[in-house]
């Protein structure tokens, strides 16, 4: 039972990693479109 707890945790730290990387590509497609309609 200990390797199955052991992957578990290591699939919810990627799964978070994941999450927080496509925050931060949201956020930088958000500030993109920010940027492009202040200089239109």
């Amino acid at each position: 039972m200990l390797p199955i707890r052991l992957e578990s945790r290591q699939y919810h730290i990627s799964y978070l990693k994941f999450y927080f990387f496509s925050l931060l590509i949201s956020i930088a497609l958000h500030n993109l479109l920010c940027s492009s309609q202040i200089a239109l």
